[in-house]
């Protein structure tokens, strides 16, 4: 017997899309935003959400925190027992409006922000933030759209044009802060491309944390509004002609290993200012971190920053891609370098390099008497044996840049002690660059530095060459 259609699923609503592009969603409403806006007002009030901000000037509502109820009893048990119960799960949303088609249109954007509790040790409790979920924000859009479709009078929507999936970014004088993400124009449905982990990467630029991407800048300018939401920041100006988004840090101190080792708590106080500007670079975006008088920030702080936008880049529902992306890299990298040192051991003569962990000038190092030659590629394998990820790698100057993606180290103490009073520093997730000098013509040095270049802390640069010493025989 064949199966009857269910009519109602996923019903089309004229004048409200649901839009799709590079991993992102959004909606794009055929009405002006200030028919829209008391509507997504309504909706988050009937969610159950208490709102802590709801700024018509900007075009920016956000929730306050709500218990996450799933996976809790339901029924008559719930209703007795209400008070017992606790996922130990909060979560709220950012929703941002923006206008185009000279204030006849509106797109809507959001972000979906949670937080978990953890055991920290000793029955102490802590608020820790959780993973992006896109799943959540896709799943709030669809609903959010039913919503505006049920209770938006018809004589106020008007039908989208078929050819109409992205509309012109244009500024509405109702919200003159915020302009239109621009999308490439498509006939009939829009192709959804997935961001992957590494089409956002942070390095070094004249001596400043910069995050490229090789995305279209019309891909890349949504997606990084999205992820500042989800990063906590408050987005008060979007300025897509110039490419900068000025932005407010609306959260608390996330605690995170990361954040702590790159410095990111110097600047990361909440109400704190910024600009983050996407600029134009080689048929893609860069991303730079400055302050509200457009001069840059700090460097520790401008990587902190980086790595919570790029953070935001990639969702729970990625987790199996960006591990296979990892993978594919890491088996890459391998056989690379395999093929790099047996070149070099036959030019040696069959001889390989044996390393000595010594201290030069106060700075652990391990030191070797090999031709450079033979020196690098065993140090890259080294670092691919030892849980490492090689983000880049420049031969000429002899920098690695790796990610530390093994088993975190254990320890008493919270990050912060560990770093200074000798606890352990190999935290997954955690960046450093490895740097092998040549001293002279047959005396190499390995050095462990922070990400910028820098000399670590005695004891973790130790604790990092200790970790791929026993790769390099």
């Amino acid at each position: 017997m064949a199966a009857v259609p269910q009519a109602g699923v996923l019903p089309a609503t004229p004048g409200i899309r649901l839009v799709s592009q590079g991993g992102h969603q959004w909606l794009s409403v055929q009405a002006a935003p200030g028919v829209v806006w008391p509507h997504v007002v309504a909706y988050f009030k009937a969610q159950g959400f208490k709102l802590e901000e709801a700024d018509a000037k900007t075009g920016v509502i956000r929730t306050d925190w709500k218990g996450d109820r799933a996976g809790l009893p339901k029924g008559l048990t719930a209703r007795l027992f209400n008070s017992l119960y606790d996922s130990g799960k909060r979560e709220r949303f950012v929703a941002r409006l923006v206008s185009h088609q000279d204030g006849a249109g509106t797109l809507v954007y959001l972000s979906y922000q949670g937080a978990i509790e953890e055991n920290i040790g000793s029955g102490a409790m802590h608020w820790q933030w959780a993973k992006p979920d896109p799943g959540k924000e896709a799943t709030a859009l669809q609903a959010l759209k039913n919503y505006l479709a049920a209770h938006i009078p018809a004589g106020q929507l008007s039908a989208a044009r078929p050819d109409e999936v992205a509309p012109e970014s244009t500024v509405a004088p109702i919200m003159p802060a915020v302009t239109a993400a621009p999308m490439a124009k498509t006939a009939g449905a829009t192709t959804v491309s997935h961001t992957q982990p590494f089409d956002y990467r942070i390095m070094n630029v004249n001596q400043q944390p910069v995050m490229r991407s090789a995305l279209p800048y019309a891909t890349a300018w949504p997606q990084i509004g999205t992820a500042l939401g989800r990063a906590d920041f408050k987005i008060t100006q979007a300025d897509e002609a110039k490419g900068l988004y000025h932005v407010t840090y609306q959260g608390q101190d996330h605690g995170s290993a990361l954040g702590n080792l790159l410095g990111a708590d110097a600047v990361m106080s909440m109400g704190n200012k910024f600009i983050i500007a996407v600029r134009h670079h080689d048929k893609g975006v860069q991303v730079e971190v400055d302050n509200p008088m457009m001069l840059p920030v700090e460097t520790d702080g401008a990587q902190g920053i980086l790595e919570l936008i790029r953070g935001g880049m990639v969702g729970p529902h990625r987790r199996a891609a960006a591990a296979e992306a990892v993978s594919a890299k890491q088996r890459a990298e391998t056989a690379e370098a395999q093929q790099a040192l047996q070149q070099a051991e036959a030019s040696a003569g069959g001889k390989r390099a044996t390393y000595r962990l010594a201290s030069e000038s106060g700075e652990p190092v391990l030191e070797t008497h090999a031709p450079y030659g033979l020196v690098w590629p065993q140090v890259g394998l080294a670092l691919l044996h030892s849980d490492f990820v090689i983000e880049s790698k420049d031969s000429a100057k002899g920098t690695y840049e790796v990610v530390y993606n093994g088993k975190s180290q254990g320890g008493g103490g919270n990050f912060v002690s560990n770093l200074f009073d000798g606890g352990p520093v190999l935290i997954k997730g955690v960046r450093f660059r490895i740097y092998v000098q040549q001293v002279d013509k047959h005396d190499i040095w390995v050095h462990a530095q922070n990400p910028m270049g820098l000399p670590m802390p005695a004891h973790g640069a130790r604790g990092v060459l200790k970790a791929i010493e026993p790769k390099l025989g």
